[in-house]
């Protein structure tokens, strides 16, 4: 699927508006449309900023099903989402983590 589709998708399964996305994301409503419409393209930092508004990873959004390094390797995907919270933490946080995983 077209990233400018998979993003309208995604904006839409959230239940946001064009206005709504482009506020959380931190990106003009023209510059959304233009994403949306296939006609631009996003930097990475708007990626970031555009994966952490929907909640999916950069993955999700930029890869097809299946193409996406953590996909291949977590099928799970509330574990996969839970590994990605536990890289925001900081490092005693992830330490203590990985503690308890082994």
């Amino acid at each position: 699927m077209p990233f400018a589709e998979k993003l309208s998708k995604l904006r839409n399964n959230k239940g946001l508006t064009q206005k709504e996305m482009a506020k959380m994301a931190g990106i003009g409503i023209a510059q959304l449309r233009r994403y949306e419409g296939g006609k631009s393209s996003p930097t990475l930092k708007v990626i970031k900023n555009i994966s952490k508004t929907l909640g999916v990873s950069a993955d999700e959004l930029i890869f097809d099903e299946g193409e996406g390094v953590a996909s291949n390797k977590i099928l799970d995907r509330e574990l996969l989402e839970q590994f990605e919270m536990v890289s925001r933490l900081g490092s005693n946080d992830k330490d203590a983590i990985k503690t308890i995983l082994v």
